[in-house]
């Protein structure tokens, strides 16, 4: 198909220009180039995603200037060679088509890039989240305020200012290639491609760089000078010492004189001892912070920050001389002079030691560190103290008073000011073993950082009671440099430096870590920022520090690392770092996180996620169905719907139903609200949520009116007749948990308390008909009792039950049921049952006999229990709540089927005709109910839009968020962990109780892309151009052949056209 010629000699040479340059913009030769630009970009992006991962290959191609250009050129060459043959002819039809195919999908790949989403969520097992992160985009979020406090009124000002950071350490950027030929980033150093082109590809990405001016508006300048996006937050002064630990400690051997043999070098290994500065919260007292002590093998070992060179003469030069004494021996430095005293020849010279001319030492207080009175007594806490200070002849102070710690000199008071220091030695021998081991005397190795930034020692034998040239100096980098440390009976321990971090002050240094591909950012990214300050024309105030990158919800609170606040000249001013956070408008909950490993190895060759979409306002909603089953749906009680996670609750709307309770009539529904602390209730067929507000009476007379109340953490509620009953869970101190019985009329009038108790309730039920509470203590394995007047009460009425579930009474005939759990017989796990007991045969507890009390009424089965149960009176059937409570959590048993972990089931009150009411939608379901009339079942469960949801590699799941109307496809991306008890992740996010053995944080990749419907639509409309082009092809320019002989002549006096036949066939 010809081109058509627009220009020619005889246009204005503007117009032929113009018209050239169209011209060029439609020609195949451009094409031809930008084909090839397009194919050998995308070679070269996967070579790149290779060896770096997606979010290195995203920000240096993908998402920079210069691929964007590539594209644009390309839909600029498809438009014009489409637009410069209009008028179209018929043939044209099928190449126009395709070329609005191409247009449409470049399109939609620009929609997509410009408003999708790609970001990641974070959850830990047993958690949930509504917000992903977009760590590709990090902003500076800068507060101004008027005044640090919101109280006092004034404006604030909330500036966003982007960030373009890339995903390396910014040291890694001036050589790439070195740093991969070197090993600093490890990547195959064989791809000739990479090594040889990421010097001049990647610079031309648009990312900030070291002194850049981010910010210059109204006296307020932010710079940045420096960024890790992999690195190990470190406190500085930093320390790391190799301790070696000879292999024949533990059992050494004796040669034939009788000697211990000294063992063979080659044998020594070494432990590492990290050591560190911590800040102290009196800095005035501490303005260089406390060392942070280590108990090794021979004593303790602990690093200090000198804070001048006399501080530093005084660590080398205040040892002790001579005999220690026996109240110990004082060595301090002042104006450059070592002086030394004796305690007790000071305290029984009337508490003063005279040192030099015009210098005394007075003596203000002594703690010794053994009673006299009684030597086998325990030592105080903290050993001998010395508290004194030194004046001159007429008994005018010398500096401030020092505190001097004989077993702990890394927190001495000293005299940083006048520069004063000193040091108190103490002998330890006399005290007995049991003495030493509660007192924690033992031998020291103390280091200190000096004023110039080197590292010196010194050791402190407590058995040699001196310090000699040998036993100080500097500690140097590397084995070659080891020294003595230790002394032990069988083995002289010897030590050096493998890691030395110095610094003028106290902090946290980001230490750059190796570079590890596909890892989003952690508690190891950070920026180093200088910002300025110049208000009202006054002095700049400058700052700089290191921001740590904060990747929280909305209304969390950063880490003191990852928030700058200061007050300059009036104004509060607060930075911190984060990345793009985005509301997708429900919460993922993550029920269980699955891996498997390759056979023999710790890598994971399977890794996936059970989880639960669920509402973004309401944890706990009110559900129900037919007692005959089917599907469960939650009431259309009135909701809470946080607005961006900040508006709080009204008392018309649900958010957190436990314990759900219904009254006598069947007509209306309690429970507790544990998110707000509050008692709500609704009629079973309305959607109306009430809050009912608790009044007492003043003095407990009713005639002196109500007053107000609140419950403080209401826990389990139970209703009966025209009264509501709840216990209230208070904090009682040392004393543990106390609990208070509570009774109102059930619109919450004349509030009082009928029982106080000790521990936690879990569930509470009322025997209508004795008018009897009775309830559950899981924590203590008991269910007790008490009159609903107060009288009678027994917390241990049933004792000895194995983590009691539920709790359920048949009034008719006075017989206490109960679900608890047992230990399979030859089996770690366990089983749930069912007991039960006649009201006469209480209270009961184990017996020799009878280990467990009651009657065994009911076996569920492995890792299944009862967590609610009812009795339907009309039908004589109990109706529980069957839950699989599995220690290590939600199992998914690896498979895409959604493992049910909670049914109804209904039997006989004698176990028989057990069956599943296989309800559909039941999930994390607790507090059975029935209605009056015995047809309908009501319980609180999680209010989730589709629960069990299976997440795995390769396999994303798509779901229309309900509240925004998006749709998102969610990934497994990676996880971290696990995580074992003792971790700190596994201490925050595990209850105490649980028998989970490990815990996993599972990412997940959050994909929302608004042009893939216009891709499609451009892929349909590319496929539609091109069956249209080969269907022309062979019907409309098929010629018959006579007709082809007598138009053979005519065809030669067209060249032109027979041109265009020829290229449209080409085409």
């Amino acid at each position: 198909m010809a081109r058509p010629k627009l220009s020619n000699s005889e246009q204005s040479k503007p117009l032929r220009m113009a018209l050239k340059a169209y011209e060029f913009a439609a020609s195949l030769k451009l094409a031809v180039v930008l084909i090839f630009s397009v194919a050998f970009t995308l070679a070269y992006a996967t070579f790149i995603e290779a060896a770096y991962g997606t979010p290195v290959v995203q920000f240096f191609v993908y998402k920079t200037w210069w691929f964007n250009l590539i594209n644009f050129l390309l839909a600029l060459n498809i438009f014009c060679a489409a637009a410069i043959r209009y008028p179209w002819e018929r043939h044209q039809t099928g190449f126009v088509i395709t070329h609005i195919g191409l247009l449409t999908l470049l399109s939609g790949a620009m929609v997509g890039r410009s408003n999708g989403i790609d970001a990641q969520i974070p959850i830990y097992e047993g958690q949930d989240s509504r917000y992903a992160f977009d760590y590709d985009h990090l902003k500076f979020q800068l507060e101004i305020a008027d005044s640090h406090d919101p109280a006092d009124g004034g404006t604030t000002r909330t500036i966003p200012i982007p960030f373009r950071s890339g995903p390396f350490n910014w040291e890694s950027y001036y050589n790439i290639s070195q740093s991969l030929a070197t090993g600093e980033v490890h990547e195959p150093t064989d791809k000739w491609l990479i090594r040889k082109s990421t010097d001049w590809i990647f610079p031309l990405a648009n990312r900030n760089k070291p002194d850049d001016l981010l910010f210059d508006q109204d006296g307020v300048k932010l710079e940045i000078l420096d960024f890790v996006n992999h690195s190990m937050p470190t406190r500085v002064p930093f320390a790391r010492v190799m301790l070696s630990l000879p292999s024949q400690a533990a059992q050494p051997q004796i040669g034939p004189d009788g000697l211990p043999v000294q063992p063979d070098p080659a044998d020594v290994t070494y432990r590492p001892v990290s050591l560190e500065v911590n800040n102290a919260r009196d800095t005035e007292k501490y303005p260089y912070g406390i060392a942070m002590e280590q108990v090794v093998g021979g004593g303790k070992m602990s690093l200090s920050l000198s804070g001048s060179p006399e501080q530093d003469q005084a660590f080398q030069l205040c040892v002790p001389e001579g005999t220690v004494g026996e109240s110990g021996q004082v060595a301090l430095l002042y104006k450059g002079q070592v002086y030394r005293f004796d305690v007790s020849t000071a305290v029984s010279n009337g508490n003063s030691a005279e040192l030099g001319e015009n210098l005394n030492a007075r003596i203000v207080q002594y703690v010794p560190s053994v009673d006299p009175s009684d030597p086998s007594a325990q030592p105080n806490s903290t050993g001998p103290v010395l508290i004194f200070q030194l004046e001159d002849d007429n008994g005018d102070a010398i500096g401030n008073a020092m505190t001097l710690f004989a077993n702990r000199p890394e927190v001495n008071e000293v005299d940083h000011e006048n520069k004063i220091f000193g040091y108190f030695w103490f002998d330890f021998s006399e005290l007995q073993l049991q003495q030493l081991q509660a007192f924690g005397a033992s031998s020291r190795i103390e280091l200190l950082q000096t004023s110039d930034h080197k590292l010196i020692y010194r050791i402190w034998n407590r058995r040699k009671l001196s310090i000699e040239d040998t036993d100080q100096g500097e500690l140097k980098l590397g084995k070659e440099n080891s020294v003595n440390a230790f002394k032990m009976p069988i083995a002289q321990l010897t030590m050096y430096l493998d890691d030395f971090i110095s610094s003028d002050e106290l902090g946290v240094k980001y230490v750059p870590q190796d570079f590890e591909r596909d890892t989003p950012l952690s508690e190891g990214t950070a920026a180093h920022v200088r910002m300025t300050v110049s208000v009202d024309g006054g002095e700049p105030v400058v700052e700089e520090f290191w921001l740590q990158v904060f990747a929280g919800d909305p209304g969390d609170q950063p880490a003191r690392s990852q928030l700058f606040h200061k007050d300059i000249a009036g104004k509060h001013f607060t930075l911190k770092l984060e990345p793009k956070t985005i509301d997708i408008g429900f919460r993922i909950r993550l029920k269980d996180f699955e891996r498997k490993l390759d056979p023999g190895t710790s890598q994971a060759s399977h890794y996936s996620s059970w989880v639960d979409f669920i509402d973004v306002g309401v944890e706990r909603n009110v559900w129900h169905t037919s007692t005959s089953g089917g599907v469960a749906s939650a009431m259309e009680l009135k909701a809470f719907n946080p607005e961006q996670g900040l508006r709080e609750p009204a008392d018309n709307e649900i958010q957190d139903a436990h314990g759900l309770t219904i009254n006598g009539q069947g007509n209306r529904l309690y429970w507790v609200d544990k998110e707000n602390n509050r008692i709500q209730t609704s009629a079973v067929d309305s959607p109306s949520v009430e809050t009912i507000e608790f009044t007492s009476a003043q003095g407990g007379d009713t005639s002196q009116g109500q007053s107000p109340m609140r419950p403080r953490n209401p826990q389990a509620i139970t209703v009966g007749g025209d009264y509501l009953y709840w216990a209230d869970s208070l904090s009682g101190g040392r004393s543990g948990t106390v609990t208070l019985l509570m009774r109102s009329e059930t619109d919450g009038s004349n509030t009082s308390s009928i029982a106080t108790l000790q521990g936690r309730l879990d569930k509470l039920i009322l025997d209508r008909s004795s008018g009897t509470l009775y309830w559950t203590n899981q924590l203590t394995g008991t269910i007790g009792s008490v009159n609903v007047d107060g009288s009678d009460m027994n917390p241990r009425t049933v004792s000895g039950v194995n983590t009691p579930r539920a709790i359920m009474i048949d009034e008719e005939r006075q017989i206490l049921f109960w679900s608890a759990s047992k230990r399979k017989s030859g089996s770690t796990m366990y089983e749930g049952v069912i007991r039960s007991a006649h009201v006469s045969e209480l209270p009961l507890e184990p017996t020799d006999n009878a280990p467990t009390p009651g009657k065994q009424v009911k076996t569920l089965g492995e890792e299944q229990f009862a967590v609610s149960m009812l009795l339907s009176p009309a039908a004589r059937k109990m109706i529980w709540i069957q839950a699989e409570i599995h220690p290590q959590g939600y199992i998914g048993h690896h498979s895409r089927i959604p493992h049910h972990t909670h049914h109804l089931m209904r039997a006989n009150v004698d176990s028989t005709d057990v069956e599943d009411l296989r309800v559909a939608g039941i999930d994390l379901a607790d507090s059975l109910v029935l209605d009056v009339e015995g047809d309908r079942l009501f319980w609180s469960q999680s209010s989730s839009f589709r629960h069990d949801v299976y997440i795995t590699m390769n396999a994303p799941v798509q779901f229309d968020s309900p509240t925004n109307g998006q749709s998102y496809r969610l990934f497994q991306e990676s996880f971290n962990g696990p995580f074992k008890p003792g971790d700190p992740e596994y201490s925050t996010f595990v209850p105490k109780m649980s028998r989970k053995a490990d815990l996993y944080r599972s990412v997940l990749t959050v994909n929302r892309d608004p042009g893939r419907a216009i891709k499609y639509l451009g892929c349909l409309i590319v496929v539609l151009g091109i069956s249209i082009m080969f269907y022309m092809r062979a019907y409309f320019f098929k010629r018959p052949e006579k007709q082809a002989d007598a138009n053979k002549s005519t065809i030669a006096d067209e060249p032109v056209e027979q041109t265009e036949i020829q290229a449209d066939n080409q085409e």
